[in-house]
């Protein structure tokens, strides 16, 4: 009887064991996981600089992650992919992202990185083209980055994927299809456009600024994905109060 109840208790034990470690592969909590950093190149906030990222908004980040010991690299991708890294994994800092309804309960917010204004932007020789208005601007093919501030507002305000624009990852892109003529115009900051342009080597002088929505004025934030250690994004929102307020 004594063996018996000693296989049995070794199988117990070995049961337990078992379950216990698949919950760690299975549940692993935020706390657990390591900080990561994302962004994407947006001049003038941030620019690529030989192999580094710096840039006002770069500066701003890099003294948070400083103020609370956190030693990250900061990651550059294209935006969408930025965007879904941040979304879906814990412990993601993500910038400068635009805060909006859809946004709103994906992300703990940390703090503006800074504002930015948009135009409708054509190049100037296409002297066909005139936007004075939203509806000047659905006569035309447009260019948006996938999953951005811009993307969502096109589609709330009745544009339609391929009928009005196309979309890609980055402005970098974009730049290229617009200078190629495969597309007609971009919603976009012209400040940004034009230093993407000029580093692609196009004629930055080409690019003319036409209408302006009124509604496209935004601060773009810090975020960090909604599932995250609430103790490190309760310290980096009082950092950045004590830093830049």
């Amino acid at each position: 009887m004594l063996a018996v109840a000693s296989v049995f208790n070794r199988k117990v034990f070995k049961s337990k064991t078992f379950y216990f470690l698949l919950s760690l592969f299975i549940a692993v909590p935020a706390q657990a996981q390591e900080w990561r950093v994302v962004t994407e190149l947006l001049p003038p906030l941030q620019i690529k600089q030989g192999e580094n990222v710096a840039g006002e908004a770069v500066t701003r980040v890099r003294a948070l992650l400083a103020a609370n010991a956190l030693e990250l690299p900061i990651e550059v991708y294209p935006w969408a992919r930025a965007y879904e890294l941040a979304k879906n994994r814990p412990n993601t800092l993500i910038f400068s992202m635009a805060r909006y309804a859809s946004r709103e309960q994906s992300f703990h917010w940390i703090g503006s990185m800074g504002e930015i204004q948009f135009s409708f932007i054509a190049l100037a020789d296409r002297e066909e083209i005139q936007i004075h208005s939203v509806e000047d601007a659905q006569k035309w093919i447009l260019g948006t980055v996938r999953n951005d501030f811009i993307h969502d507002w096109l589609l709330r305000k009745g544009f339609s994927e391929d009928k009005h624009f196309v979309v890609r990852s980055d402005l970098s892109e974009l730049a290229d299809l617009l200078y190629k003529g495969l597309i007609d115009g971009l919603l976009v900051n012209k400040e940004v456009i034009t230093i993407i342009a000029a580093q692609k080597g196009y004629d930055a002088e080409r690019i003319r600024a036409w209408f302006q929505p009124h509604d496209l004025s935004t601060h773009l934030y810090l975020g960090a994905n909604i599932d995250s250690d609430i103790e490190v994004v309760k310290k980096l929102q009082a950092s950045y109060l004590q830093l830049f307020q």
